[in-house]
């Protein structure tokens, strides 16, 4: 009496009777369970990327690596820059106030001439006798709360010229504000 057979759910291979109710027969199901530990092992390998990919904490510690493999596999993948590019141009079709607006003040400094920077803060100081340009009174010896301010605003098309700069407390500067 022959014993009786099942085929294999993958193949054509036939059951035998000891793994009857198996739907597959051996070489097939060790393929399958292979596959099947890959991708739960690719899903948990995805849900840690995803995890760190959104924590702050991790992106702040990791930021110059990032950079840096981003940098390097622009340089050499030219799907990737394709894509980098293409996503960009995107960007500037949804927004195209924000990158305008971005060329304009690019272009407005550039035209502006002259450096303003912090740099010019202590001889500024001493040319106007340790007064603020404001209000008058004395500046504080702790530059961090002293800023450069611009006597014609740069939004009334005023100069980077250090004729166009004095030092002025933070408050005062803040509270001057775009007028002459």
């Amino acid at each position: 009496m022959s014993q009786p057979t099942r085929q294999c759910r993958d193949c054509p291979a036939d059951i035998s009777h000891r793994h009857f109710n198996a739907e597959r027969c051996e070489p097939c199901a060790v393929i399958r369970n292979r596959t099947r530990n890959n991708l739960l092992q690719r899903t948990r390998d995805l849900r840690k990327t995803q995890r760190y990919r959104n924590d702050p904490v991790y992106r702040e510690k990791r930021k110059g690596a990032i950079l840096a493999r981003r940098r390097e596999r622009y340089a050499t993948d030219p799907a990737y820059r394709k894509r980098v590019l293409a996503r960009n141009r995107v960007d500037q079709r949804k927004r195209p106030y924000v990158v305008k607006a971005s060329v304009r003040s690019r272009r407005r400094r550039a035209a502006l001439g002259g450096n303003k920077t912090r740099r010019c803060l202590p001889a500024l100081i001493e040319a106007q006798g340790g007064l603020c340009g404001i209000c008058g009174e004395a500046l504080p010896s702790d530059l961090s709360t002293i800023e450069v301010d611009h006597i014609i605003p740069v939004s009334k098309n005023g100069g980077n010229e250090i004729e166009n700069l004095q030092a002025a407390h933070m408050a005062c500067n803040r509270r001057k504000g775009a007028r002459c």
